[in-house]
């Protein structure tokens, strides 16, 4: 049998897991470590941690907090971004908990329609609505609230 420098002598009452004959392994390795021989930072380690991840979503912050900054207007990602953890384990803890991340009075509803219009319109549009820093969108409604709301119908279809 070959020595090591510095290894204790082995003998037949140790086992080299450390280990007594006769006693009963428990499946961890020794000092911590896994069967690679380094630190064993599994959740079945004995080894405690010694850095503990601070809860973000706590209960008091679910409670207090979220709905405060929903009545301030703060939108769901940026609440995430505050608090510092991701949208989507907000909108998860929120829903499991019942909290809301919509305002309130905020119901917003999908009532359009669609209609066609021809490119050519579509592009002299875009351009209108880049020379005043709004979407195409935004134009367009504003234009047709404006002929509904004065009634100006004739006078933009050319009527007499």
């Amino acid at each position: 049998m070959k020595k090591l420098a510095g290894a204790p002598p082995l003998s037949y009452a140790s086992s080299p897991l450390g280990v007594s004959v006769g006693q009963s392994f428990t499946g961890r390795c020794p000092r911590n470590q896994n069967m690679h021989g380094r630190e064993d930072l599994s959740p079945n380690s004995t080894r405690k941690w010694s850095v503990r991840r601070r809860a973000i979503l706590t209960k008091e912050v679910l409670a207090t907090t979220i709905p405060g900054m929903v009545q301030l207007g703060l939108r769901g990602r940026d609440i995430a971004e505050q608090l510092g953890c991701k949208y989507s384990t907000l909108k998860v803890r929120c829903s499991q908990v019942g909290v809301s991340l919509k305002a309130a009075g905020s119901t917003r509803t999908r009532d359009y329609n669609m209609i066609r219009v021809d490119r050519r319109a579509i592009t002299l549009l875009r351009d209108r609505a880049a020379a005043s820093g709004k979407t195409a969108s935004a134009v367009a409604t504003e234009l047709i609230e404006i002929i509904a709301r004065d009634n100006i119908y004739d006078a933009v279809l050319d009527k007499n």
